[in-house]
C-alpha cells in the first residue's frame, strides 16, 4: 500500500508539472500574440509611409535626371527634397515576450509543431528586415552626401518642418538655387536616388512579407490554442 501511494504522488506530481507547462506555455503565446498585434499597426504605419517615399524618391529621380541647365526650375527639385532626408520609417517589433522565450528557455515550452514553425518564420521575416535597413541607411547617407553638393540645405531647412512642398507656407520659388550648376553632379544624384529608390522598395517587400507572417502567426495561436 504504500508503495501505491508513493506511486500515486508521482504520479500526480508528473500531472501537476504538466499542468503547469501546458498554462505558461499558452500565457507566452498570449503575451505573444499582444506583442505581434502591436507590431502589426506599426508594419501597416511603416508600409503607408515607406510607399510615400518611394513615390517621392522616383519624382526626384525624375527630375534631377531630366534637369536643363538652360531652363532651371531648380524649386521643383527642393519641393521632394524631404524625400531622401527623412527619417526612415522602421519598424521597431516588440521584442519583450520573444526576448523571454530565448533567454529564458521559454521556447523549450512551445509543444505546438505549428507554433513553433510561425514563431521561426517571424523571427526570421524580422531579420530580414533588420539586415535591410542597413542598405537602407546606406544608400540614404549616400543620396544625402551627394545633395549637399547641390542643394542649399539651410536654406530647405529655413521652411517649415523642412518641407517647401507644403501649400500653406508662402515661398518664393526664386530663392530657391543649386549651390552648383553641375550637370555630372546632377546625373550622379538622380543615380543615388534610384538606388535608394530600390532599396526602399525591397524594404517595403519584405515589410509586407512580414506583415503576412504576424497575421499567420495570429491565428495559428488563435486556433492552437483557443485564444480570443
Amino acid at each position: 500500500m504504500l508503495f501505491f501511494a508513493v506511486f500515486l504522488g508521482f504520479l500526480a506530481d508528473g500531472y501537476r508539472e504538466i499542468q503547469n507547462e501546458k498554462a505558461n506555455e499558452k500565457e507566452y503565446v498570449n503575451s505573444l500574440v499582444s506583442d505581434v498585434g502591436s507590431d502589426k499597426l506599426s508594419l501597416k504605419t511603416a508600409i503607408q509611409e515607406n510607399k510615400v517615399q518611394k513615390n517621392n524618391l522616383d519624382t526626384l529621380s525624375s527630375l534631377s535626371s531630366n534637369y536643363h541647365l538652360q531652363h532651371r526650375k531648380s524649386w521643383e527639385l527642393y519641393k521632394y527634397l524631404s524625400a531622401p532626408l527623412s527619417k526612415p520609417s522602421f519598424l521597431n517589433p516588440n521584442e519583450l515576450t520573444f526576448s523571454q522565450l530565448k533567454n529564458a528557455g521559454g521556447l523549450r515550452l512551445i509543444k505546438n509543431k505549428k507554433m513553433i514553425e510561425k514563431i521561426y518564420r517571424y523571427d526570421q521575416s524580422k531579420q530580414k528586415l533588420i539586415n535591410q535597413q542597413f542598405y537602407y541607411e546606406t544608400y540614404q547617407n549616400k543620396a544625402i552626401a551627394t545633395a549637399g553638393k547641390i542643394f542649399n540645405i539651410q536654406k530647405f531647412l529655413s521652411v517649415p518642418a523642412g518641407k517647401p512642398n507644403n501649400n500653406s507656407v508662402n515661398i518664393n520659388p526664386n530663392e530657391f538655387e543649386l549651390i552648383q550648376n553641375n550637370e555630372i553632379l546632377l546625373k550622379e544624384f538622380a543615380n543615388d536616388i534610384t538606388m535608394f529608390s530600390v532599396i526602399v522598395a525591397y524594404y517595403i517587400v519584405l515589410l509586407e512579407e512580414t506583415n503576412k507572417e504576424t497575421d499567420s502567426l495570429i491565428t495559428v495561436a488563435k486556433k492552437e490554442y483557443k485564444i480570443k
